[in-house]
C-alpha cells in the first residue's frame, strides 16, 4: 500500500460508489494522512459533484417526535415496542442506522442506533423498533422516543439556506441513477468550491449564494465546515482543511 492508499474497512473502497448497502451509514475511515471519510447513502433525486458541500436530510418532524411507547422495557432490552406513530407512515427499515432518543420521562436523555424495523401505516400503535445498543434505563409507558435519521442517510446538497447539519464534502460524482451509497469526506485536506473570494485561513460554512459552495462564516450560529488552505476565488475549487470529523 502506497502513503497515499486509502484503507479498506470493507469490500467497497473509499473510491468506490455502490448500489447496495456493504455497512453500516456512518462507519468512519481514515487514509494514512488524515483525511476521514464516512460511509453515506446519497437521496435518490440529485446527483452529487465532486467537492460539493452536502447535508443531513430534513427530518419527519412532528409525527415521529415524542412518541409514546405502549410497553415498558427492561434494562438491556435490544427492542422498543408498541410505540404509536403520528400521521406519516413508516417503510421497513427507513430508520435503519438511524437514532431512537428517549426525549420524556423514564429513560430520558439516552439515544440508542437503530438496527431495523418492519413498515407500518400512519395510524400504527404497535410499532417495534429492533436496536443496535441495550437499554440503559428501563423504559415505562410514560416514555416518549423520537426517530431520527442517520446524518449520513438520504444526503443532499447543502443548501443556500444555512438551515441543515454539514455531513461532508463528496470526493467523485455520484450518479444517483446508478448507485447511491459513497463515502463522503469529513476531515482533513479536500477540494471544495468557493461561493466568494476568502483569504488563507478563513472559516467557511456552507454557502447563501450556490447550493454545495463554502463560503466564509460570518455569524455565530453557522457551522464551520472547513479552513481555507489557500486563497479561495468565487466559483473556482480550493484546498480546504474539513474539520467535521
Amino acid at each position: 500500500m502506497s502513503s497515499g492508499s486509502p484503507l479498506q474497512v470493507s469490500n467497497q473502497s473509499i473510491r468506490q460508489v455502490s448500489t447496495t448497502r456493504k455497512m453500516a451509514l456512518g462507519t468512519i475511515s481514515a487514509t494514512p494522512d488524515g483525511r476521514t471519510y464516512r460511509y453515506s447513502r446519497a437521496n435518490s433525486s440529485v446527483d452529487l459533484v465532486a467537492a460539493q458541500a452536502q447535508a443531513a436530510p430534513t427530518t419527519i418532524g412532528a409525527t415521529h417526535t415524542n412518541l409514546a411507547v405502549g410497553a415498558a422495557a427492561a434494562v438491556d432490552a435490544l427492542e422498543v415496542t408498541n410505540i404509536t406513530i403520528g400521521a406519516t407512515a413508516l417503510t421497513a427499515d427507513q430508520y435503519r442506522d438511524g437514532y431512537l432518543t428517549v426525549q420524556d420521562n423514564a429513560g430520558e436523555g439516552f439515544t440508542y442506533q437503530i438496527n431495523g424495523h418492519s413498515a407500518y401505516d400512519s395510524t400504527a400503535t404497535t410499532v417495534k423498533i429492533s436496536l443496535r445498543d441495550p437499554l440503559e434505563i428501563a423504559l415505562t409507558t410514560a416514555s416518549e422516543v423520537t426517530l431520527a435519521y442517520n446524518p449520513w442517510d438520504l444526503v443532499v446538497v447543502s443548501a443556500t439556506d444555512q438551515a441543515d447539519l454539514p455531513t461532508g464534502i463528496t470526493h467523485r460524482a455520484v450518479d444517483v441513477s446508478v448507485a447511491r451509497y459513497y463515502w463522503s469526506q469529513t476531515g482533513g485536506i479536500a477540494a471544495v468550491v468557493s461561493d466568494e473570494d476568502n483569504a488563507v485561513g478563513t472559516q467557511l460554512t456552507t454557502g447563501t449564494g450556490t447550493a454545495g459552495h463554502l463560503e466564509a462564516v460570518d455569524a455565530v450560529a453557522e457551522h464551520v465546515v472547513a479552513h481555507a488552505y489557500e486563497l479561495g476565488v468565487a466559483g473556482e475549487e480550493q484546498l480546504a482543511f474539513l474539520v467535521l470529523d
